[in-house]
């Protein structure tokens, strides 16, 4: 367990991950709060009262993102760090494969896009959860998510004041309010739709 700690800790030294795995974790972590945060309020305005649509809605969204999360991520770190070792190759005359920085990127490559795909969908799971509950009531359950969204949004928002070395709270209310603007934008679409 030790060697496989320190392993770790010197690829992240080659390959530079925990930096962009904190972009990562934040950004697709508010991405995935968002995508389900409207799909449910989306739900709550036309009345849907099956928790099943819910669901099937909201897990075939998160397949989705997460899909793309992993996919997207691990394609750009691939040609990213390969460019890179390519780079690297080309000035000092040598091959790095097989080496410490080839493993360094490989692991870095796989670890990002796990990061980058997983963050979403672990947030949106929290969020519709109280959905999987037959003895919770429909519209507590609607309420329970949301109050969940807004709640990650924030505990988001104070991870990245926390990073920035900036005011928590501040932070916080930032992300807050990128969910209220997604709540009225979606509030107005639905009670519009009749002048479509």
């Amino acid at each position: 367990m030790n060697r496989f700690l320190y392993k770790i800790k010197q690829f992240n030294k080659i390959a530079e991950i925990d930096e962009i795995a904190r972009r990562y974790f934040a950004l697709n972590s508010f991405d995935g709060v968002l995508m389900i945060l409207g799909i449910i309020i989306a739900n709550f305005f036309a009345s849907i009262a099956d928790k099943k649509i819910i669901l099937v809605t909201s897990i075939g969204a998160m397949v989705a993102v997460t899909i793309s999360g992993m996919w997207g991520a691990y394609l750009t770190e691939h040609a990213e760090r390969t460019g890179e070792i390519k780079k690297l190759e080309k000035k000092v005359g040598l091959s790095f494969r097989k080496t410490p920085i080839h493993h360094a990127h490989i692991f870095a490559t796989i670890s990002l896009s796990l990061i980058n795909g997983l963050s979403s969908l672990f947030a949106a799971l929290i969020i519709i959860s109280p959905f999987f509950f037959s003895f919770i009531d429909i519209k507590i359950a609607y309420y329970i998510a949301i109050s969940l969204a807004f709640l990650i949004l924030f505990l988001l928002g104070v991870f990245l004041g926390k990073i920035s070395k900036s005011n928590l709270i501040v932070y916080g209310i930032k992300l807050i309010l990128a969910g209220i603007v997604c709540s009225i934008i979606i509030f107005l679409i639905e009670h519009g739709g009749a002048l479509f």
